[in-house]
C-alpha cells in the first residue's frame, strides 16, 4: 500500500509545474496582470491538500475552491467543487438553449430528470 506521503512527495512537484505552466502561459499571453484580483479552481484536484497554497505562492494571488451554485431541485450531493464545472455547463447550455427559444423533450430534458433523482 502507498501511503499519504509518498503520494504527496508524488504529486506536490507536479502542482507547482502544473500552476508554473500556468503562469507562464497567462504572462505569455498578457493576462497574468488581471488575474491579480484571485483565481477559482474548480474540480475534484482542487480539493487536494495543500493545493489552494501551491497555487497561491506559485500564482503570486489569491486562490479559492468554486462551489456550483445549486439549481432547482438539484440533489446536495452534486453542490461539490466537483461538479462546478459540468453544473456550470448544464446552466450555460440550457440559458443558450432557452434564449434562442428552443425546448422540448430531447437530452436536455432526460438529463433535467436525471438530476433531480428521477432517472432518465
Amino acid at each position: 500500500m502507498i501511503s499519504q506521503r509518498m503520494v504527496g512527495e508524488i504529486l506536490e512537484p507536479r502542482a507547482r509545474e502544473l500552476f508554473e505552466l500556468l503562469r507562464d502561459n497567462l504572462r505569455h499571453a498578457g493576462m497574468l496582470d488581471l488575474c491579480l484580483a484571485g483565481t477559482v479552481l474548480s474540480g475534484g484536484g482542487s480539493r487536494l491538500a495543500g493545493i489552494l497554497d501551491i497555487a497561491e505562492s506559485t500564482l503570486r494571488c489569491p486562490v479559492r475552491l468554486s462551489w456550483p451554485t445549486p439549481l432547482a431541485k438539484m440533489p446536495a450531493v452534486l453542490a461539490e467543487p466537483e461538479y462546478a464545472t459540468v453544473i456550470g455547463m448544464i446552466f450555460y447550455g440550457h440559458r443558450a438553449r432557452m434564449a434562442r427559444g428552443i425546448q422540448g423533450d430531447g437530452w436536455s430534458s432526460k438529463l433535467k430528470a436525471m438530476l433531480v433523482g428521477k432517472g432518465a
